[in-house]
């Protein structure tokens, strides 16, 4: 289950953060300027993970070539 919440910086500025688990149990944050942002990457993230469609952020950047030679 991804949790969204409140961050305020020391200049004031409000800031709004989604912690997560993913499929290995390892905990991920995203941070996010708008409230409305962070509750739909929240929900997405939660969405992905039930249907085991997430995908690791850092095998992302990963180019194809290099994926379907593995």
């Amino acid at each position: 289950m991804a949790d969204v919440q409140k961050r305020t910086t020391k200049t004031g500025e409000v800031g709004w953060d989604v912690r997560y688990r993913d499929d290995t149990r390892r905990q991920r944050k995203r941070s996010f300027a708008r409230k409305v942002d962070a509750q739909r990457f929240a929900n997405s993230v939660e969405t992905d993970l039930l249907r085991g469609d997430w995908i690791d952020p850092r095998h992302a950047q990963e180019p194809f070539g290099d994926w379907a030679a593995k």
